[in-house]
């Protein structure tokens, strides 16, 4: 797939060289955008593109302030699918709160990150279904790309629904969400 990194995090110190890094591992063009105005002309800039990343820094979901300026970059990109990274080490009400409101934004999927760090996996996919949030990626360590991988039913029942050691499963063969 053909990709473009774009960044809007001017916040963090050495986030645009991190992912300047990736883009050049990558093989692939990373810009920056400061402001609403200046993602809308980057994202016509790569309009030919099949995918175009735009990292943003982590936000607080009690940063009411901090929210309604990525909503500002949100309204000015009509159109952009926003995936909400959420740690798969947080709790039930931290991660309610996330999607609550994180809810300003047109948010479609979740990462799933830390997966590896995690204690309790299952419990998150209550907390999944619950707020009707489809998983589209893991992390599930420190090495990128390659601990960033597409979730998949056969995936999401091996990772957050283990079965006890020696248990055996009734229906291993069906996909998530099929009777049998």
């Amino acid at each position: 797939a053909r990709i473009a990194l774009v960044t809007i995090d001017t916040y963090r110190v050495g986030a645009q060289d991190q992912l300047r890094a990736y883009a050049d591992l990558l093989d692939v063009p990373m810009e920056v955008a400061s402001t609403p105005a200046e993602l809308a002309r980057v994202l016509a800039r790569y309009a030919d593109r099949d995918h175009i990343l735009i990292d943003t820094s982590g936000r607080s979901p009690a940063d009411e302030a901090r929210l309604m300026e990525l909503k500002g970059f949100c309204r000015a990109c009509p159109g952009l699918s926003v995936t909400l990274a959420v740690a798969a080490n947080a709790g039930r009400a931290e991660f309610a709160s996330a999607v609550e409101r994180f809810s300003v934004l047109p948010v479609e999927h979740a990462l799933i990150t830390k997966l590896d760090e995690c204690a309790e996996p299952g419990r998150l996919y209550g907390c999944l279904r619950r707020h009707r949030l489809p998983v589209r990626w893991f992390g599930t360590g420190q090495e990128v790309p390659e601990d960033l991988v597409a979730a998949d039913p056969a995936l999401v029942v091996d990772r957050l629904l283990p079965l006890p050691l020696g248990a055996t499963a009734h229906c291993p063969s069906l996909p998530l969400g099929v009777r049998g």
